[in-house]
Formats: structure tokens, sequence, C-alpha cells
């Protein structure tokens, strides 16, 4: 959604948590280089309202959304064996 916006010309201001490794959407898709982002906590009031008060946004859209996804399968030390 945000390189999205920036391909309209919107200037972008990302709020969010540390992502938990290197490998994730916001990197590997090139985000990170083409928004302003600042690493934080929504529930952290006082750096949510410094975010905002240095983006000072027309709109803010909430985004958030949960990242784990459960492994379907979850790892085995050991090769399944058929039946």
């Amino acid at each position: 959604m945000s390189l999205l916006l920036r391909s309209f010309g919107a200037e972008i201001h990302c709020f969010a948590l540390p992502p938990e490794s290197e490998q994730n959407l916001f990197v590997v898709a090139g985000v990170a280089n083409d928004v302003n982002h600042r690493l934080g906590d929504i529930r952290d009031i006082a750096a949510l309202r410094a975010a905002l008060e240095a983006a000072n946004p027309d709109i803010v859209i909430h985004m958030a959304a949960q990242a784990l996804v459960a492994d379907p399968m979850p790892r085995r030390s050991k090769p399944m064996r058929p039946t």
C-alpha cells in the first residue's frame, strides 16, 4: 500500500515495531528506501504523538496487522515416514 501511495506522489511516514528479521517485505520490497519510517510502539502514546507531530499528516491510515503466521507443519528433527 505504501508503494502504491508513493507512486501517486504521496509522502509516506510509517510508525512500526522493529522487524523481527531482515527477511521481511518492508526490506525485501525496498519500502524502507522509499518512505520516512520511525520505529516505535503505538501503545507508547508519547512516541506516537511525537511521530505524528513530526509527520504533520493530512491523512492517517492505520495498516497494522498481525505479522505472525503460524507454521502449518512444525519443523521436525527427523523426516516423516510413510505409514
